[in-house]
């Protein structure tokens, strides 16, 4: 029985030896699946925090989508063509004006080149040949011609020009400061230089009217000067006006009396008569009017001078102002004492040359029957 015991217990303590190896085993089996997290675990653990926050994050750069760079570069070169496009335009305008003021600087000196060469006045030798006919030879009427043929005509001396056109700086067949029915025409009658030719056709009132201004330096006293053709067989009906000089605000057509408006021009009449027609500051009905020539200053094929001298009067009430027309040099209508203006202040100076032209007029009675023909040349305005 004892021996039965010693040997019961001797079981046991094999039995729960091996039971702890097996514990023992298994324990160790276990921690040998984790090393590696274990170590993974130590080793971040013994990172630094500037390695871990680099590790974290960084990012690599995203790369932009081929297309993408692609618009990017043609938005930059199109850009780039575009404000190149632009400094070649304003280099090329630059170019340009500076071309023009060339071009026209050497017009003006042509033009007073060829005016200083073509005489002005009416003296014996005006053609540019001797055996060609020149409008010197046709300018004086039939009533003067025979006693006055070898003479000069005296008339003011004229000092500063203020405007000057001859037309040879211009192409046949243009029109001049944009008038309606005018056209500069190469060889004109009897000189064979260039003119303007202005069209007049007939309408209820008279005839189309022509009208246009051109700006000259403002003063109180000028002389406008200029060659005049009336084409054969003109007919002169009751009259018509003729270009003349304005102030800012010109008046015209039996307009009220205003004390800053008035104007000037020559009038042909009937039969040929002449009249230096203007709007004063007395005036009935609003019309205007002037002194007419008790005979014909004009005449048909034959080129004449006309020339209109305004003084405006010094003050609002004095009446200190004339206006003097003459034709080939002759006194042909003379208006003195005149309150021409109202105002003496700048706006009612002398401001225009005022080409206004036209029969009539106010009905049919004025119109001619057929269309017209007048030619201007040597447009001057001179101080006096």
């Amino acid at each position: 029985m004892m021996a039965d015991t010693l040997s019961f217990k001797t079981m046991m303590r094999k039995y729960l030896g091996l039971c702890g190896l097996i514990i023992l085993l298994t324990g160790c089996m276990a921690d040998a699946e984790q090393p590696t997290l274990d170590e993974s675990q130590s080793a971040t653990r013994l990172q630094p925090k500037s390695a871990l926050q680099s590790t974290v994050e960084f990012e690599p750069p995203k790369r932009e989508d081929s297309t993408t760079q692609s618009q990017a570069q043609a938005r930059s070169k199109a850009q780039a063509e575009r404000v190149e496009a632009k400094r070649a335009r304003a280099e090329k305008a630059q170019i340009e004006k500076a071309q023009a003021r060339k071009a026209q600087a050497e017009q003006t000196q042509t033009r007073t080149a060829k005016t200083e060469s073509k005489p002005k006045s009416r003296d014996v030798n005006r053609s540019r040949d001797a055996d060609k006919p020149s409008k010197d030879n046709y300018t004086l009427s039939a009533k003067s011609r025979s006693d006055t043929s070898n003479q000069e005509f005296s008339k003011p001396e004229q000092k500063t020009i203020v405007f000057n056109e001859n037309f040879e700086g211009y192409k046949a067949g243009k029109s001049w400061l944009k008038i309606k029915q005018s056209k500069v025409i190469q060889n004109c009658p009897l000189t064979q230089s260039k003119c303007l030719s202005v069209a007049y056709k007939p309408t209820r009132y008279g005839s189309f009217r022509t009208y246009a201004r051109e700006k000259i330096i403002p003063d109180d006293h000028y002389i406008l000067s200029y060659d005049i053709f009336f084409k054969d067989n003109f007919e002169f009906v009751k009259g018509g006006k003729l270009p003349g000089l304005g102030p800012m605000f010109t008046a015209e057509g039996c307009s009220n009396v205003t004390k800053r408006s008035w104007g000037v021009r020559p009038m042909w009449r009937g039969r040929g008569k002449a009249q230096a027609y203007f709007y004063g500051q007395r005036r009935k009905w609003g019309c205007g009017k002037g002194e007419v020539s008790e005979l014909s200053a004009f005449e048909p094929n034959i080129w004449q001078k006309v020339e209109l001298e305004v003084k405006l009067n010094s003050k609002p009430n004095s009446k200190d102002g004339f206006i003097i027309l003459r034709v080939d040099g002759k006194e042909i209508s003379k208006n003195e004492n005149l309150r021409i203006r109202g105002r003496t202040d700048g706006i009612t100076d002398i401001h225009y040359f005022y080409f206004s032209s036209f029969f009539g007029g106010k009905d049919r009675s004025w119109a001619p029957s057929r269309t017209q023909h007048i030619m201007f040349d040597n447009f001057l305005i001179s101080e006096v």
